[in-house]
């Protein structure tokens, strides 16, 4: 987050540079321009608009994950609009003669106003998302586990014939429903006791058949529930 957001905030200071030279070299150079309240109610609000686009851009940045960052693409798109509005409105108003100051920052305030609720709206939305990834990833945490614990089962088997005994329980694990449920919390329970029992079968070679047979069962079992708990 740190690189990065260093990276966004030297871009941002490039064109904030750039936006107030561009703004006041005509006004300073050109004989016979002069800064009117006008421009200067515009330039504020421009100026306010480009701190709120890095604080967007801050609060896009922060999330240490990848992910959580790639939800806040909106928040900065959405900010970035909102600078763009502002600037072309702000232009337009600070090129109209004689434009009351009144009339400029009333316009712009009705600019800002729709920007920050789009702004807000962006980062709820966002906030809200990654909230959802986190559950599901909690919720599909039993089976991807369980499944990855299957799979480096098959390498620990002894026999030919415990790999495939081992191979069709990874199988049935692999395609069983992700989501869980608390309701399930006993059942996922006891299949963790019983593919302990089918670990240790597959590295002895006793009792593979019933222990996997009695697993499977369980696993079945909550793949049944599951379809009655959505």
């Amino acid at each position: 987050m740190k690189t990065s957001f260093k990276i966004y905030a030297l871009i941002w200071a490039i064109g904030f540079a750039i936006f107030n030279l561009v703004a006041f070299i005509p006004v300073v150079s050109i004989e016979g321009a002069e800064i009117t309240s006008s421009f200067v109610v515009a330039n504020i609000f421009c100026d306010i608009m480009f701190i709120a686009q890095l604080g967007c851009g801050y609060f896009a940045f922060k999330p240490e994950n990848k992910q959580k960052m790639f939800y806040n693409i909106p928040l900065v798109t959405t900010s970035l609009v909102s600078l763009f509005v502002t600037i072309v409105a702000a232009v337009i108003l600070a090129l109209i003669p004689d434009v009351p100051n009144w009339l400029t920052a009333l316009v712009l305030v009705v600019i800002t106003l729709i920007s920050v609720v789009a702004i807000l709206k962006s980062h709820f939305v966002a906030e809200t998302v990654a909230k959802i990834d986190d559950k599901v990833k909690t919720k599909t945490f039993f089976i991807k586990n369980l499944t990855v614990d299957a799979e480096t089962l098959i390498s620990k088997a002894t026999t030919e014939e415990a790999k495939a005994v081992a191979n069709n329980v990874y199988e049935a694990i692999r395609y069983s429903d992700p989501m869980t449920n608390d309701a399930l919390s006993s059942l996922e329970s006891e299949i963790t006791n019983k593919f302990n029992a089918f670990e240790n079968a597959v590295v002895s070679g006793e009792a593979l058949e019933e222990t996997s047979k009695a697993l499977l069962i369980l696993v079945e079992e909550r793949n049944q529930k599951c379809k009655l708990l959505k």
